[in-house]
């Protein structure tokens, strides 16, 4: 931070496994199925065998490394697992089961995250996963708290310039 000329805002980039993956997809798993949350808004742990019976009934592609298994072992994902969670398995094992509000602040976030993993990517992609992570940014307090209001969020404003 204190050397010459560095800037480190521009000066270090945005770790996806990290930051997305093992920070904020991770939290929001917790969030949704910890049962130390259970008097939340946002908790499901009560359908948590609905969605486990969704879960484990996918048959991933092959391009898929790890089959899914059960949220009781959340503890133990592997970032892969958790990013397969949030681009494939999450909208169809949490729809209608995760409160509607909650769901679509999800959306954003896959939505986002999908546009910049893309092999090419065009200005609109750039411009659209902007506009999608600042309103998940906006409202991760709102839905969750300002104490979500974390690091890791903060840095997803800047992932579509370091893209």
């Amino acid at each position: 931070m204190f050397l010459p000329k560095f800037d480190i805002i521009k000066g270090v980039t945005i770790d996806c496994m990290h930051c997305i993956l093992l920070g904020i997809m991770k939290r929001l798993l917790h969030l949704w199925f910890d049962k130390k949350y259970r008097a939340e808004s946002f908790s499901i742990i009560k359908r948590i065998k609905d969605v486990n019976q969704r879960l484990l009934n996918i048959k991933p592609p092959n391009f898929i490394s790890r089959i899914p298994r059960s949220l009781e072992d959340l503890g133990h994902y592997k970032a892969s697992e958790l990013k397969s969670f949030l681009l494939y398995y999450g909208l169809p094992c949490l729809l209608g089961i995760l409160p509607d509000q909650y769901f679509q602040h999800f959306l954003l976030l896959v939505q986002a995250v999908f546009l910049l993993l893309q092999d090419s990517i065009s200005v609109s992609d750039l411009k659209q996963s902007s506009v999608l992570l600042k309103h998940f940014c906006l409202n991760m307090s709102v839905f969750y708290g300002k104490r979500y209001e974390t690091s890791n969020v903060h840095m997803l404003l800047h992932l579509v310039e370091k893209v």
